[in-house]
């Protein structure tokens, strides 16, 4: 009696036909879920990026936002495509997201640093060609990427500065408006006239074609030292001119006060030396 229930349950021919038949088309319909998703996870990148470009995105943030959202779409796709296979697709997701929270905490330190190269490239504090002080160091923006900042210092080396640095710190961005004023302080001595000196720097400023006509050059006596009168010229210049005017201005200051008689004095003190002349007090007799 056994024999016959197990020889009535087992399957017929017509059975495996259709068992091959069912798994032939969900494994047909498997392959047209991935490869057509694949193909829309494309799609939906290059419109993607497509849009970011047109808004004026920071190429670096497009690019790696257009690559989250495809793998994030092909994601779906695989497990959709999983469950059409009669694979359970709520293990898969549980192991995708605790392999998700394992590779975060081994990784938590650069993503702190990704995120703030995140906020970096979407606020956009500085940019590349920028001359920035921040995160302790002061150099030319070279490249900015998800997790470090390649900068150039003055002297010529290279410094990669992890996105965090900023995070946290105050950024100086020397390039982030069309001017910059620049203070040219000097000094000269009480004996020399003031007026005479102002118009000299006055002139000399107003022939350097890089220093703009507004706002306009202002010079200003600023304290009366103890050797000397403190002066300072104020002009404003393009980022880019700011040290070359700067320099040059001094140099040029030092001849025209030479031409025109006007000493730059050095520090000096007098000393007034006050002789007692009181009588010494007589010994006491022995």
């Amino acid at each position: 009696m056994n024999q016959l229930l197990s020889l009535a349950q087992m399957p017929t021919m017509d059975n495996i036909d259709n068992m091959v038949a069912e798994w032939a088309l969900n494994l047909a319909t498997a392959a047209i879920i991935f490869f057509v998703g694949k193909w829309l996870a494309g799609v939906a990148r290059t419109v993607f990026t497509k849009v970011c470009e047109k808004r004026n995105i920071e190429a670096s943030l497009s690019r790696f936002a257009a690559s989250v959202l495809y793998y994030l779409l092909m994601a779906v796709v695989i497990v959709a495509a999983l469950g059409k296979l009669g694979v359970p697709t709520t293990s898969v997701v549980a192991i995708l997201g605790a392999a998700g929270l394992a590779v975060g905490l081994a990784l938590q330190g650069s993503l702190s640093n990704f995120a703030a190269g995140v906020m970096i490239l979407l606020f956009r504090p500085f940019k590349t060609g920028d001359v920035i002080d921040g995160g302790g160091v002061v150099g030319v923006i070279v490249g900015i990427d998800m997790l470090t900042t390649e900068m150039k210092s003055f002297d010529g080396k290279q410094m990669i500065v992890p996105n965090g640095k900023f995070l946290d710190s105050v950024i100086t961005n020397i390039n982030a408006y069309p001017s910059r004023r620049v203070d040219i302080e000097f000094s000269i001595s009480y004996d020399d006239d003031v007026d005479q000196a102002r118009e000299i720097m006055l002139d000399m400023l107003s022939k350097d074609e890089r220093v703009l006509d507004d706002p306009a050059v202002t010079v200003a006596l600023m304290n009366f030292g103890d050797s000397a009168i403190d002066m300072v010229a104020r002009a404003w210049v393009a980022p880019s001119n700011w040290w070359g005017v700067l320099s040059e201005s001094r140099e040029k200051l030092k001849k025209a006060f030479d031409a025109n008689g006007i000493s730059i004095p050095f520090p000096q003190q007098d000393i007034h030396i006050i002789k007692d002349n009181s009588e010494e007090p007589e010994e006491a007799a022995s």
